[in-house]
């Protein structure tokens, strides 16, 4: 990026955040989820008419067109059969899309016909926001995406659900996540705050190059924003990219003083944690794992329950938020 196109990046992600921090949590999430499956088809259906048959570019059009379905054929399949029943039917029909296709890493061909489309391609044009994400791009370049408040407040109602789920009140919390670019730390240490459970430390890895340290200045800048919006947000506390024992004491210290923690973050790196307790003879048992961002394999699990810890994996996408 240029330097203006990083102020330009920079300043949106402030003004996101701004509006976020200055707008209420859901103060229903159960409600809030329970309207939205209600209202599910409808809501669908609504999506579909301005987002993909208003757009004769969009990719999903044109799949809509060769499978010689309409809107009004869609509205009457959704009222007629349901929503599940329909989508699978349209499946059948190639109305569908593969990761592969969806990351451009594969032609979409419908009936022997070559879609033309790209990541931008998928857009969901109605969306306006700030705070922009990245995909991690394990698998590819990585999918940049815009998020509205709207759609923060819908994943905190869900957070809301899950924190309830596991207890975490009940704990101390821990992030282990990037700093930016990556918007996966400042994120989930705000919305932690916002639904009653802070976390209490920030571990991220810190990269030596020059060119990265206006990413600790900007993530700075953000923390501080939230601190004056009144969460509790901490600045992250840096490792060295091969050395987590300093995550793995701070939650031995706290089990000392009988205190449980969680800690969240990409599953090799708090496997690393686990490892790092391990081999310094540190106590972290009954501490909770929430690991995301990559397959959490049968030995990652090992490590993890080896050092006396649960762990549970959740699946989270960037473009379309927490799923199970």
């Amino acid at each position: 990026m240029t330097f203006l196109s990083k102020l330009g990046y920079y300043t949106r992600m402030a003004s996101g955040l701004y509006s976020l921090l200055r707008t209420p949590p859901a103060s229903d999430p159960d409600g809030m989820i329970r309207r939205q499956m209600e209202n599910r088809e409808q809501r669908f259906l609504e999506l579909v008419r301005r987002v993909v048959f208003s757009n004769p570019a969009n990719p999903y059009y044109q799949m809509f067109q060769l499978a010689g379905c309409t809107y009004d054929d869609l509205a009457e399949a959704v009222r007629r059969d349901g929503l599940e029943s329909t989508l699978a039917a349209l499946h059948r029909q190639g109305v569908y899309l593969l990761h592969d296709e969806f990351k451009g890493k594969k032609p979409i061909v419908r009936s022997n016909q070559e879609i033309a489309a790209s990541p931008r391609s998928f857009r969901n044009p109605l969306i306006k926001g700030g705070m922009e994400g990245s995909s991690g791009g394990s698998r590819s370049s990585g999918t940049r995406t815009h998020r509205s408040t709207a759609q923060r407040l819908h994943g905190e109602a869900y957070a809301a659900l899950y924190f309830r789920e596991f207890g975490l009140a009940a704990r101390a919390h821990v992030q282990v996540r990037p700093i930016l670019p990556s918007t996966d730390g400042i994120m989930n240490c705000v919305r932690g705050s916002r639904l009653g459970c802070p976390a209490e430390r920030w571990f991220s890895t810190y990269a030596k190059a020059l060119d990265s340290a206006h990413y600790q200045v900007a993530t700075h800048c953000l923390v501080r924003l939230a601190r004056l919006c009144g969460e509790k947000v901490p600045f992250p506390v840096y490792m060295p990219p091969d050395d987590f024992s300093a995550v793995a004491a701070w939650i031995a210290g706290r089990r000392r003083e009988g205190v449980a923690c969680a800690v969240a973050g990409h599953a090799s790196p708090t496997v690393r944690v686990a490892a790092a307790a391990m081999e310094k003879d540190l106590d972290i048992r009954g501490t909770l794992f929430q690991v995301g961002g990559e397959t959490l394999t049968d030995a990652k699990r090992r490590v993890i329950e080896n050092a006396g810890a649960e762990v549970f994996p959740r699946y989270v996408t960037t473009e379309i938020g927490m799923i199970g």
